[in-house]
């Protein structure tokens, strides 16, 4: 049995451009599916981002010359306390730990600021507090105002301050984890 040259070529030829159909289609189809699992990634890490700032952001603005509402941190504790357990697989340990802390403090009747060391949450140390501050304010008002407010003989001005120092540290910790840089790292790490 010859085999003819003229007809072996072509079969060969449409064989291999089938084969090759067929792995492109697979490999757009793999990127297409990439794609999708990154930009759904995106957006989970965006609505996230955006529910917890919503409730943080009630804390961080209360003003010390206005009552705090009996029923605000109870409350605020709560949702915190949701927040927490709903999207604790998709925060980092730096932001949950900032999440404790703040409960912490929702629930501390001293109006103590609370920090994270060696896996426990404890009342930050005078030593460390003008650190802290300093830390967590945008403004030169707030560095040299929350010092004075936590030393107030007001309660209500020492425990709103005390609140708004806590929230604004969570904030501090979800604008440095949510970066794109970092969105992106991550992204690539799960989509593989």
């Amino acid at each position: 049995m010859s085999t003819n040259p003229d007809i072996i070529l072509p079969i060969i030829t449409l064989m291999a451009g089938t084969l090759l159909g067929f792995f492109s289609q697979l490999f757009f189809k793999s990127l297409e599916i990439k794609q999708s699992v990154s930009d759904k990634v995106l957006d989970q890490f965006f609505n996230i981002r955006s529910e917890l700032c919503a409730e943080l952001s009630k804390l961080a603005i209360l003003q010390e010359s206005k009552a705090l509402d009996p029923t605000l941190a109870p409350t605020s504790r709560n949702r915190i306390s949701e927040l927490y357990f709903t999207y604790y697989d998709f925060l980092p340990k730096e932001i949950l730990e900032q999440l404790n802390c703040l409960f912490a403090c929702l629930s501390d009747r001293e109006n103590r600021i609370f920090v994270c060391k060696n896996g426990k949450v404890i009342p930050i140390q005078p030593s460390e507090l003008h650190a802290f501050i300093e830390s967590i304010s945008l403004i030169e008002n707030f560095k040299y105002s929350a010092p004075i407010h936590l030393q107030s003989k007001d309660e209500n001005t020492r425990r709103i301050t005390s609140i708004k120092c806590q929230a604004r540290s969570v904030l501090k910790s979800l604008n440095e984890y949510f970066t794109m840089q970092n969105l992106t790292y991550w992204i690539k790490h799960v989509a593989k």
